[in-house]
């Protein structure tokens, strides 16, 4: 999908093992790797699928109601996604002002946010408080909010016993294609001569038209 809409650059690009050895490094590069492991990487929300979570929240939060009034529109209830300031005290967006990046009050763009797809409950706004408080006291770094695909160093390239594809419906006719490609190939080198000198001997239609007495 990102890759059809133009994005996949930003999504770790289009190889998809950085994206395998990122998972299986979680269990030390074993040959197998175990249901619960392979979801605890996905909930970390890994940069090659990232998009797959924010397009679920998107479909989760599409009828939620939240009680809480946007800061900029002036919208209530919010519906849909609700982005709490971390740094601000009582500042939420609607989804359409996050995106487009529009402020109030002293709310700057580079503050922390917290993103909510259902309704809050007194233990989510007790943690934000705990959060905004901190961030006021001290500066913190930012980070990012999904797992990075390291795309510069791929190293050895993990790999599979191969597996023969075999399809019996067409099994058949890819072996008399084989011999008669093969039957072709005895022909040409028996015919002799070279490429350019076969090339120059074929004709068009519109060449052996003129060839013809009217």
């Amino acid at each position: 999908i990102p890759r059809l809409v133009g994005e996949a650059a930003a999504f770790g690009g289009t190889n998809v093992e950085p994206s395998v050895r990122s998972c299986f490094e979680t269990v030390r590069l074993a040959p197998t790797i175990s249901e619960g492991a392979f979801i605890d990487w996905v909930k970390k929300e890994p940069q090659s699928i990232v998009w797959l979570a924010v397009m679920h929240r998107l479909v989760a939060s599409e009828n939620t109601k939240h009680a809480s009034k946007c800061n900029v529109c002036k919208m209530f209830p919010i519906v849909g996604l609700r982005y709490r300031c971390l740094s601000c005290f009582n500042l939420d967006l609607c989804q359409n002002c996050f995106f487009s990046q529009r402020i109030a009050k002293k709310h700057k763009l580079k503050h922390p946010m917290q993103e909510y797809s259902g309704k809050t409950t007194s233990s989510d706004d007790a943690r934000d408080f705990a959060k905004m408080l901190r961030n006021k006291l001290r500066s913190s770094r930012r980070q990012l909010a999904y797992l990075p695909i390291d795309v510069a160093e791929e190293g050895v390239p993990l790999t599979c016993p191969p597996a023969k594809v075999t399809n019996a419906a067409t099994e058949q006719l890819n072996a008399d294609t084989a011999q008669m490609t093969a039957h072709l190939a005895k022909l040409t080198a028996q015919h002799g001569g070279t490429a350019a000198e076969r090339m120059e001997s074929v004709q068009s239609p519109l060449q052996i038209i003129n060839q013809v007495d009217l």
